[in-house]
């Protein structure tokens, strides 16, 4: 069994611009079961301490909890997790069921996040693709995948191609560690 987490955190709290998609990272048929991620999981950032809670929600869907430091509102993600090239990569939306939607789940758009992650006995790291890089790959030809950049500095980058022309794309990028950040690390706490 593959043993990996999802790393939901690093989408909201890792600096500079990340990636998302329109389309689902993984398909359906792609997912990993991920019960030895199941528990509770920290990261001590520069920003302030990340905690994770991962419990079962569905056939290989997890739920996240994510909380940044100690007066941060939880955050709610549904994950799964599948291998894809040389690695695991994850697909993390937001929750609709989060009550930080309130009024608006109806309407917000959800992006898939996409990162890339390893589980190490009880060490997680999590690489986050790096929008930026993207950008700077378009201008020099080098990247095919459609994309709409960010209209923010920090803000996110989103895939436009589908499920399994993104998947190809990330084959090809994904031994170029100029295309990831440093990883965030979280240690198992129960």
């Amino acid at each position: 069994m593959t043993r990996v987490i999802i790393p939901l955190a690093l989408a909201l709290l890792g600096s500079g611009c990340f990636a998302g998609s329109v389309h689902p990272i993984l398909a359906p048929g792609d997912r990993l079961d991920m019960d030895a991620a199941v528990g509770q999981w920290r990261s001590n950032g520069e920003k302030s301490e990340v905690s994770l809670k991962v419990v079962p929600r569905s056939d290989k869907v997890y739920a996240v909890t994510l909380t940044e430091g100690a007066e941060k509102t939880p955050v709610h993600f549904l994950c799964s997790a599948g291998k894809i090239g040389n690695a695991v990569w994850l697909d993390a939306q937001v929750d609709r069921d989060d009550p930080g939607f309130g009024a608006y789940r109806d309407w917000v758009y959800r992006p898939h996040l996409a990162s890339r992650i390893a589980l190490e006995g009880d060490t997680l790291k999590v690489w986050l693709v790096q929008g930026k890089w993207f950008e700077e790959q378009r201008k020099k030809g080098k990247v095919k995948i459609p994309f709409v950049p960010s209209a923010e500095e920090n803000g996110l980058l989103l895939f436009t191609a589908p499920t399994a022309a993104l998947q190809k794309a990330i084959k090809g990028f994904e031994k170029d560690e100029a295309a990831f950040g440093d990883p965030s690390v979280f240690t198992r706490v129960k």
